[in-house]
């Protein structure tokens, strides 16, 4: 996490349709210039999947992590039945979602980044300890 977090993650809502990147921050540090830094600190992060291709290596473990858990999923009888069931209902298959997966380059995540993380469609929301 660093000198700004205590944790970080970032979550979509919304796994079927387009849904809301989430960021989540705990901070080591409470008050306004704590705050300051770690949205300066993610929005610094931010700008760089926009700006700069990810490495291929990442990516490779990305959907690496996506093939894996798939394969884990098949082990158990209730998550092969569902994913069964999602492949009907969509009307493709686990392989034809995998060839789109392969099909991403770091210069498509940049380009994508660079319109749906672009500043004007952030919001924000900040808990304060009382």
């Amino acid at each position: 996490p660093g000198k700004h977090f205590a944790g970080i993650d970032a979550s979509i809502l919304g796994s079927e349709l387009p849904g809301i990147l989430m960021v989540n921050a705990t901070l080591l540090h409470t008050g306004a210039q704590a705050e300051k830094e770690a949205v300066d600190a993610i929005d610094r992060e931010i700008r760089r999947l926009r700006e700069e291709p990810v490495e291929q290596a990442e990516l490779d473990r990305c959907i690496n992590r996506i093939e894996s858990d798939h394969l884990f999923a098949m082990i158990n009888p209730l998550e092969k039945a569902q994913a069964m069931a999602k492949e009907e209902y969509h009307g493709e298959t686990y392989e034809e979602i995998s060839s789109r997966y392969h099909a991403v380059t770091p210069a498509i995540i940049r380009d994508t980044a660079a319109s749906v993380l672009a500043p004007e469609h952030r919001s924000m929301l900040v808990y304060r300890p009382q």
